[in-house]
């Protein structure tokens, strides 16, 4: 679903939009992420309700579950100088 609205922001068809959102227990790990990261092995994860999701970002290893708000902003950086620092300076 979030690479469908940013599609849609890329295409100008929807404006800047915040997705916020609950996950359920998971895992996600990064293009930096290595299972070295993490100190459960995926079947131990998984017996403990984990999921885990290998993920198109920079980082390495982020946990979330239920009662954490996670925000997923989706901008056009041509609005902040075409420059992600500016825009989280602002």
């Amino acid at each position: 679903m979030q690479y469908a609205i940013v599609e849609q922001r890329q295409n100008e068809l929807i404006l800047d939009i915040p997705l916020l959102l609950e996950h359920d227990p998971v895992i996600t790990l990064g293009k930096r992420g290595e299972n070295s990261d993490l100190l459960f092995s995926r079947k131990q994860l998984l017996e403990r309700g984990v999921n885990l999701a290998w993920i198109n970002r920079g980082g390495q290893a982020t946990y979330h579950r239920s009662g954490q708000l996670v925000a997923y902003p989706i901008i056009h950086l041509r609005n902040h100088e075409h420059k992600l620092k500016r825009f989280i300076h602002n």
